[in-house]
């Protein structure tokens, strides 16, 4: 939203940390519900993200790199260190390998440790390298998943203290080194030579592309759209502030407050010379205009600019979700959805409804003697009512209040200041009258 992205590849490095960085911290037993959701979610976002990106610049420094065709299977060896526990205490035999050596000593590296170990290595690095797609193949996994153990006993060799942690790296490079082995001749087998070409080939998405009257036709209905003032009652084009490019020589803060001016004369141009490639950008776009006009005015309680930009960004939002989701559902023959469909309400006139008054208090029918008669049905109505029934009233009808518009009187007072104010189109807010 702020356009703070340079290309699509910053984009998608960035979704990839997120789940680099939900692995890395998720290490206990306990976090594998997040660790899996972290797997799914990257399995599903890097194929949309690789089509996107079909044909990476290869001079360009950002360039998507594509994750390492067997990297389930590596994640899944990390899963089981991971989960792995130690036979005396039941805790995690990786606990001191999953995190860089600099946090267990305050940030910084021994001067010793760094004497006796050239390049630091831990599993949350290897995870992240993984993820972010700096591994591309599988030896240099393979190598920084042993160099972790290795660092450990390089350091520890020939010290009488804390052999507690030369020991926890001996049982893990027992457990982790077959299955490193056994990943080492899948890769070299002729079955991973067959998945490393389906991986490097996949099945990508075919999008649809609108044409020209798809967006004209948005466009129209766009400017034939009305706005309402809930206070004047006056009644304008919604989008005729927005048509034109702002004149910058006479708004000359409004850079200061936008950062990419954008107009319904300038979305028209690049409709009509094929600038829009995915329906997308075309929507960015348009809702462009009314972000920067909440941008600028906001700040300086233009109240009913703000809201005509509210009313038309709410307009487009309901037009473009419905007509491209019958765009896609229609395999791209249909350009209109449902959303012309109108309400069709019963409007009054602006007049002032007057309510008659209440009719006279009902006069007693039958007085006390008359009432207490002597009982025994002497007629058809005086005969017992069946249960679940209600008795018919006996007396005379009822008298329902009726609502009386009038049409020849005074013209009421709102009405009469809104004509007034339509003369007047550099009116201020009536907040500030």
């Amino acid at each position: 939203d702020k356009n703070k992205y340079n290309s699509v590849s910053d984009f998608a490095h960035d979704l990839r940390r997120i789940f680099a960085n939900c692995l890395r911290y998720n290490t206990n037993p306990n976090d594998k519900p997040f660790r899996d959701l972290a797997k799914a979610f990257l399995e599903s976002t890097d194929k949309y993200m690789y089509m996107l990106i079909q044909h990476p610049v290869s001079s360009s420094k950002n360039i998507y790199p594509t994750l390492l065709y067997c990297w389930t299977t590596c994640l899944d060896i990390l899963n089981r260190i991971v989960y792995l526990e130690s036979p005396e205490d039941k805790g995690q035999t990786a606990w001191f390998f999953l995190q860089p050596v600099t946090y267990f000593f305050g940030g910084t590296l021994p001067a010793e440790y760094q004497e006796k170990v050239k390049k630091p290595m831990d599993f949350g690095t290897i995870t992240s390298n993984l993820i972010e797609g700096i591994y591309q193949n599988v030896d240099s996994f393979v190598k920084d998943c042993r160099l972790v153990t290795t660092n450990c006993k390089a350091y520890y060799v020939g010290r009488d203290d804390d052999a507690m942690y030369a020991a926890q790296a001996n049982r893990l490079e027992q457990y982790l080194s077959p299955q490193l082995d056994q990943l080492e001749k899948y890769d070299k087998s002729q079955q991973g030579q067959d998945a490393r070409k389906a991986f490097k080939s996949p099945d990508l998405i075919k999008l649809l592309k609108p044409t020209k009257p798809f967006y004209n036709s948005m466009l129209e209905d766009l400017r034939r759209t009305t706005y309402t003032d809930k206070y004047t009652k006056i009644t304008e084009p919604a989008v005729s502030q927005f048509e034109n490019p702002v004149d910058t020589s006479l708004i000359q803060d409004y850079l200061q407050f936008v950062n990419t001016p954008m107009d319904l004369l300038t979305i028209r141009n690049k409709v009509a010379t094929g600038v829009y490639k995915i329906p997308e950008d075309f929507e960015y776009d348009v809702n462009l205009i009314f972000k920067n006009c909440e941008a600028y005015n906001i700040p300086k309680r233009n109240d009913h600019i703000v809201n005509l930009a509210k009313h038309c960004a709410k307009i487009f939002k309901k037009m473009y979700a419905s007509r491209i989701r019958a765009f896609e559902a229609s395999g791209g023959k249909k350009l209109f959805g449902d959303d012309n469909k109108k309400d069709k309400k019963r409007s009054l006139e602006s007049t002032t409804p007057t309510i008659a008054p209440p009719p006279p208090k009902k006069m007693r029918q039958e007085s006390t003697s008359a009432k207490q008669k002597s009982p025994g049905p002497t007629s058809a109505s005086q005969q017992a009512v069946p249960k679940g029934k209600s008795p018919k009233p006996t007396g005379g009808k009822r008298v329902v209040p009726r609502i009386v518009i009038k049409t020849d009187g005074p013209m009421p007072l709102h009405v009469a200041i809104a004509k007034i104010k339509e003369g007047f189109k550099c009116r201020r807010q009536h907040k500030e009258l």
